[in-house]
């Protein structure tokens, strides 16, 4: 799924996990670990995804797929059940 959000938007965590592919919890699980950056903003608590940093965080992803991918012998998109 291609999700789109226009340029000033920003997104909540489930929001961005939409975004991204994954589940709340799994994205949440890498950005308290350290696996990807935090959000640049946050209010209240909250971290507050813009689309600059959407599209960095799919690339980190696609990245890391690839990688843990080559290991395996997955592609990218059977990693998740590896």
């Amino acid at each position: 799924m291609s999700f789109q959000i226009s340029p000033g938007h920003v997104m909540t965590t489930p929001e961005a996990a939409e975004a991204l592919g994954l589940r709340p919890h799994q994205f949440e699980y890498l950005l308290r670990n350290k696996f990807l950056p935090e959000a640049a903003i946050r209010v209240g608590g909250r971290r507050l995804f813009t689309q600059e940093e959407i599209t960095n965080l799919r690339t980190i992803l696609a990245a890391k797929n690839q990688r843990v991918g080559a290991n395996c012998g997955c592609g990218p998109k059977e990693v998740k059940s590896c």
